[in-house]
């Protein structure tokens, strides 16, 4: 891309007012600093890209990663990754409220899911139940029901490491990849952060990998209603018989109930069909990990363990380096990010800045910036492009546009 001239000239700033100054001169001064401590944070390229604060649930999920794919100790763990495990349970610590919970945000209401993983993090990494940190947490999630309630991607979590069976989890069929447009549901129309967390989990729930733990291990304590460690957590509506609560449980039954009879003739075909398409949507050359964000990153690594890919497989090589390029490590502890948001940053940046006065005839930093969203910009067709009409994809797409595959979104 050909970068457009510029001509830079600097900004006029008005002179610093003095304390009695007028409210004008003082909201001229106070914009001048913003702009200032803007353009301080901004890349030597011209971007942004801030840390993007997530909650507890990213360091106490990575590490349930780590025991599921049984990474967590020496040979599978190298000393660095010990050291930063220590340092992720320290943070989880750190967001440990005083009554004993965990939640999604600074004030938030407790969060049960939340709260659930973290102990069993902590607990996994070594800390005794009877550490008064711990107490608290066990007494808080009993009183807020019990770990039986947790929503449906941490059970996800605690059926990989026998804490709840498959059958606690909505079945998901890896044959929904298979399925044709005019059907109801259609990956091509969920949002695309959604079908790479989709097909993982599908892929999940149909081959049900278990670590088996020992029992000292395990949060049978967490549990109020032991029974329900077997059962979806979701209660039939008996309000509306005929409603979708209860269609969606009726047929999560029959899937699972086909899937104990073996009566899944297809399910072969449809597990190669979802690693293709899985695999096509994590190429290096088109997204930094699949889906560009956490959870379907954590997801494919467990799904293509339990396919059979061995850790030393370039695929998985490559998500292992995706993934963990999200920590951020500090002297005491480990926090992690859920992605990165470069373009999203940057244009809100710019945004700012422009509403400020800055354009990119009069401040080279601005145009600079247009220069790097510009040489961003998508110009290869995504899963999108499949729910275009033929005209629109004719008009949209250039000629001979009808003929093309969608590509990954």
């Amino acid at each position: 891309m050909t970068p457009v001239a510029h001509s830079a000239a600097p900004l006029e700033r008005p002179a610093a007012p003095c304390a009695t100054g007028s409210l004008e001169g003082r909201a001229r001064a106070s914009l001048g600093s913003a702009i200032d401590a803007l353009f301080a944070k901004q890349h030597p390229d011209a971007h942004w890209c801030a840390e993007l604060e997530g909650d507890s649930i990213l360091n106490s999920e990575y590490l349930l990663m780590k025991f599921i794919l049984g990474q967590e100790a020496a040979p599978q763990a190298t000393p660095d990754d010990l050291r930063r495990f220590t340092k992720m349970g320290a943070y989880l610590r750190m967001l440990q409220r005083e009554d004993g919970v965990w939640g999604q945000y600074p004030g938030s209401p407790p969060d049960l899911s939340a709260c659930v993983k973290s102990y069993f993090a902590l607990k996994l990494l070594g800390d005794s139940v009877d550490a008064p940190h711990m107490r608290r947490a066990r007494e808080r999630i009993l009183a807020l029901g019990g770990a039986e309630g947790v929503n449906t991607f941490s059970a996800f979590y605690l059926a990989c490491l026998g804490q709840v069976s498959w059958d606690a989890c909505p079945a998901i069929p890896p044959e929904v990849v298979l399925l044709p447009r005019w059907f109801p549901f259609h990956l091509d129309k969920v949002a695309a952060w959604t079908r790479t967390m989709i097909l993982p989990l599908a892929l999940c729930t149909a081959l049900r990998p278990v670590r088996r733990l020992p029992s000292t291990l395990g949060i049978g304590e967490l549990f109020v209603d032991q029974r329900r460690r077997q059962t979806l957590n979701k209660p039939w509506d008996r309000r509306d018989p005929a409603g979708w609560t209860n269609i969606f449980l009726a047929l999560d039954r029959a899937l699972k109930f086909a899937q104990r009879m073996g009566f899944t003739p297809g399910r072969a075909h449809a597990i190669g069909a979802a690693e293709r398409w899985l695999l096509e949507r994590m190429d290096p050359a088109t997204t930094d990990g699949l889906g560009a964000i956490f959870p379907p990153m954590v997801y494919i690594q467990v799904a293509f363990q339990a396919l059979g890919y061995p850790r030393d497989h370039p695929v998985i090589r490559r998500a292992e380096h995706e993934l963990d390029r999200f920590i951020v490590e500090e002297p005491d502890h480990v926090r992690i990010q859920p992605c990165f948001s470069p373009v999203w940053d940057t244009g809100i940046a710019l945004y700012a800045l422009t509403e400020a006065g800055l354009t990119a005839s009069s401040d080279e930093r601005i145009a600079r910036t247009c220069d790097w969203l510009r040489a961003r910009e998508v110009t290869r067709t995504g899963d999108w492009a499949n729910n275009l009409r033929p005209a629109d994809r004719a008009m949209r797409l250039g000629p001979g546009a009808d003929d093309s595959r969608g590509g990954r979104g």
